[in-house]
C-alpha cells in the first residue's frame, strides 16, 4: 500500500510539473495524422486532476 501511495504521488507530481504547452504541435500534428483534418489550439493546456469526469 506504501508502495502504491508513493507512484501515486509521484506520478501526480511529474503531472503537475510538466508544461503541456510544449506539445501543442505534436497534439495537432497527431490529430492531423488521425484525422485528416487540421487543429488548431488557441491559449493555454492545463491539466486538472479531479474525481469529476
Amino acid at each position: 500500500m506504501v508502495l502504491f501511495t508513493g507512484v501515486l504521488v509521484a506520478g501526480i507530481a511529474i503531472l503537475k510539473s510538466t508544461d503541456f504547452n510544449e506539445y501543442k504541435d505534436l497534439i495537432a500534428e497527431k490529430a492531423k495524422e488521425a484525422t485528416g483534418r487540421d487543429l488548431v489550439v488557441t491559449g493555454d493546456l492545463n491539466l486538472e486532476i479531479s474525481l469529476t469526469p
